[in-house]
C-alpha cells in the first residue's frame, strides 16, 4: 500500500500548481507586508555634537577616542594573564608538583558555536 498523498505523486500537475501557488502567495504577502511598513528615517546628528563618538567620521583628532572606545579595557583582558600551558601533559605535571587542581576545557565544534 502506497502511503504517499495524491498531491506528492510524480506527474500530478494539480498538486504542483497548488504548492507553487502557496509559495508565490507567501512571497507576495511578505512583500506587501514589509513594503507597506513605515520607512526608517535617517537620524540627523548635528555637526556640533558634544561627544565626538556620536559623529560617524574618523579624523586624526577623533582617532584616539575611537581607539579607546573599540579596544577592550584592561579589566576585560585578565584572561591573557593566566599562565596557560602549551599542552595538557605540561599542565598535568606542573599541577602534580604544586598539588593544585587542573582544569581541562574540552569542546566539540566551532569555538564560536557556529556549527
Amino acid at each position: 500500500m502506497n502511503m504517499q498523498s495524491k498531491n506528492s505523486r510524480p506527474g500530478n500537475v494539480a498538486g504542483q500548481r497548488t504548492a507553487t501557488f502557496k509559495l508565490v502567495a507567501g512571497f507576495c504577502l511578505a512583500f506587501v507586508t514589509f513594503s507597506c511598513a513605515a520607512p526608517i528615517e535617517p537620524v540627523d546628528i548635528p555637526a556640533q555634537v558634544a561627544d565626538p563618538l556620536l559623529r560617524p567620521h574618523l579624523t586624526q583628532s577623533t582617532r584616539p577616542l575611537w581607539r579607546d572606545h573599540i579596544l577592550a579595557p584592561k579589566s576585560e583582558l585578565t584572561w591573557e594573564e593566566v599562565p596557560w600551558r602549551p599542552s595538557f601533559l605540561t599542565g598535568l605535571r606542573e599541577a602534580g608538583e604544586r598539588g593544585k587542581p587542573l582544569l581541562l576545557w574540552v569542546m566539540n565544534g566551532h569555538p564560536l558555536g557556529c556549527t
